[in-house]
């Protein structure tokens, strides 16, 4: 692992212990920030990924014709 790695690590470590000393409440409505987060970059992936297939999709059919 880099140093650069171990330090965003680290770092990543430290605001989670910070945010799993916090209220109930407050840690909920962090995790549901966190989890709206991670399904956007889901949601851009799979249409990058379709967006890539389609073009292949396309090339196939010009190639075709």
């Amino acid at each position: 692992m880099r140093m650069l790695d171990k330090a965003i690590d680290t770092r990543m470590q430290r605001r989670l212990q910070q945010i799993s000393s916090l209220p109930p409440e407050e840690r909920h409505q962090i995790l549901q920030l966190v989890d709206a987060f991670i399904e956007r970059g889901q949601l851009k992936r799979r249409a990058t990924q379709g967006e890539r297939t389609n073009e292949r999709l396309g090339e196939r059919a010009a190639a075709r014709a």
